[in-house]
């Protein structure tokens, strides 16, 4: 199954990656693709529009801009109508684990499981390419986190030693892992040399006073 997984991850990324691409480039994209075609139109009309003179191609012009701008509002919708789709999904396949093992591979995992009101800290534990899923309060302490990424996650700034009753990483290892909807308590000192990678996805509740 791990195996499985891996060979998806390794499919996935370079599609994920190349998605985004498109995402960010798209008015040079729609321009190489569509530009030909445009330009064969704008001379098809240009007869119809010649009589009105500059208004009528100002207006041609920004009815063209709504159009394009709305089409691409409907596709960001759409597109993170599909992201929370694949979050949801993913959260419903989360199932329960051994909360003991050192570490974790390639498994979606809800963190209230690692909660126990007389245990609430875990210790020099691995996870690598994981899902996992709040919502709890978490802290950390001396863990590492290599390319993760966090999503509808906040974060508290708390004076030290205030996170007695939270989930408490210490000394972890978390490695091409992402985490969903966790509230996160951090001291200011914490969250100033917290990557700024790592902040994407989060968003600070105070300031700390």
């Amino acid at each position: 199954m791990a195996e499985q997984d891996r060979k998806k991850t390794a499919i996935k990324a370079p599609l994920s990656w190349a998605f985004d691409k498109a995402i960010e480039n798209w008015p040079a994209i729609v321009g190489f693709f569509v530009g030909p075609g445009a330009m064969a139109y704008l001379a098809s009309i240009s007869a119809f529009l010649q009589p009105f003179g500059p208004v009528a191609w100002g207006a041609a012009a920004l009815c063209t801009l709504a159009v394009m701008t709305l089409m691409y509002l409907a596709y960001g919708i759409a597109r993170k109508k599909v992201a929370t789709a694949n979050i949801l999904a993913l959260r419903a396949s989360a199932k329960s684990s051994n909360v003991l093992a050192p570490s974790h591979e390639h498994e979606s995992l809800n963190l209230v499981d690692f909660f126990h009101p007389l245990a609430t800290k875990v210790s020099r534990v691995r996870f690598a390419h994981c899902h996992l899923f709040g919502p709890i309060n978490v802290a950390w302490q001396g863990t590492t986190f290599n390319r993760c990424s966090f999503g509808h996650c906040e974060v508290v700034i708390v004076k030290p030693g205030l996170t007695t009753t939270v989930l408490l990483l210490e000394d972890c290892e978390f490695s091409e892992c992402n985490l969903f909807s966790l509230t996160i308590f951090l001291t200011k000192e914490q969250w100033l040399t917290l990557p700024h990678n790592l902040r994407t996805g989060m968003q600070v509740l105070n300031d700390g006073v």
